[in-house]
């Protein structure tokens, strides 16, 4: 039996980069980075990299819903 994820583990597998969230949406990459620019998607930049909570975005999709 494996340990279970420390709390690091699980930060770390909540964060994602925009050819993941791309992948998981089903969507280009250019797409996830339009929606970054504009603002739409809940993101944080280190230096130019990209990088997106899952939970954030599940959030954000979430709230989109009708």
């Amino acid at each position: 039996m494996s340990a279970p994820p420390t709390a690091d583990e699980a930060a770390l597998a909540d964060i994602c980069t925009v050819p993941e969230v791309a992948a998981w949406l089903g969507v280009n990459r250019k797409t996830v980075y339009d929606a970054v620019n504009r603002r739409e998607l809940p993101c944080a930049r280190l230096g130019r990299r990209v990088i997106l909570s899952r939970a954030a975005i599940t959030d954000w999709l979430a709230g989109r819903l009708r």
